[in-house]
């Protein structure tokens, strides 16, 4: 694949879609390359962030105060990253001239949609049979995963406490706030803890902040001590010794294994 021009010589253009990689959070921009992106998004009609592509675009502030989306894997790390978006679970997010999407196959499905605005849905369905997309989605569809999945049979109330806590990490909610919030008590939530997920609200709340500070850990240069602050953890031996329970080593010693493996 090659380029057919630079990118300061797009005068205009309908749709630019912005790509990066699995390591997004590792992709050093120049302040040139910065400065041009931002330029371009002034002078297109649409800019479209593909999967990690809302990363970038977000790291130079063009999505501060918008509604975005990106694939569930980089939810938490995104929300920690940038707290001036507005993160949403949607398989595609519009939001005026940005749009935003979750990778994968709804991919397709923003294209053939920007397609069907511009074109109209004949020349969009034909598109979509030509890539084999016959099962169109719309984008306010939530994306599905495995988390999501086993918290299907549990009460609705309780689906609404983990998102609370998912809320909530750097400053973490005492289990009688959250319980106040949702109009129960704290002995109806452990109950239910127990019931559903077999562990306590704290040890799940517990559990989503230590797997947010992995992504931080494994995906960012943040100091260490900077993420256990982020995380809710009140000092940095308390944050490091719940680290090595959950994953078996410290968060330093994450890092560097990470580190490594990107080496080979």
């Amino acid at each position: 694949m090659r380029a057919d021009c630079a990118l300061e010589e797009i005068a205009r253009a309908d749709l630019v879609a912005v790509c990066s990689s699995d390591d997004v959070e590792r992709v050093e921009l120049t302040a040139r390359q910065k400065a041009l992106i931002r330029q371009l998004a002034l002078r297109v009609n649409r800019v479209a962030g593909i999967c990690t592509g809302a990363y970038v675009l977000a790291d130079l502030g063009l999505l501060d105060g918008r509604a975005c989306t990106i694939h569930w894997e980089y939810a938490d790390l995104f929300r920690e990253m940038f707290p001036r978006t507005d993160l949403v679970d949607n398989l595609i997010q519009a939001d005026g001239r940005f749009l935003t999407c979750a990778g994968g196959t709804a991919a397709i499905d923003l294209m053939v949609g920007f397609i069907a605005e511009v074109h109209g849905s004949t020349v969009a369905g034909d598109v979509a049979d030509i890539a084999l997309h016959h099962d169109m989605r719309s984008g306010e569809e939530r994306q599905h995963t495995v988390m999501r999945d086993d918290l299907e049979m549990v009460p609705k109330k309780l689906r609404v406490c983990i998102e609370l806590m998912t809320e909530h990490v750097s400053e973490p909610l005492s289990l009688q706030e959250i319980a106040n919030r949702l109009g129960a008590s704290p002995r109806q939530l452990q109950r239910d803890f127990h019931k559903y997920l077999n562990c306590t609200p704290l040890d799940y709340y517990s559990k989503i902040r230590i797997d947010i500070a992995r992504q931080l850990v494994c995906r960012t240069s943040m100091r260490i001590i900077d993420i256990g602050v982020a995380c809710g953890f009140s000092s940095g031996s308390h944050f490091s010794k719940r680290y090595r329970a959950a994953h078996g080593l410290s968060p330093a010693q994450d890092r560097e294994l990470r580190s490594r493996k990107l080496e080979r």
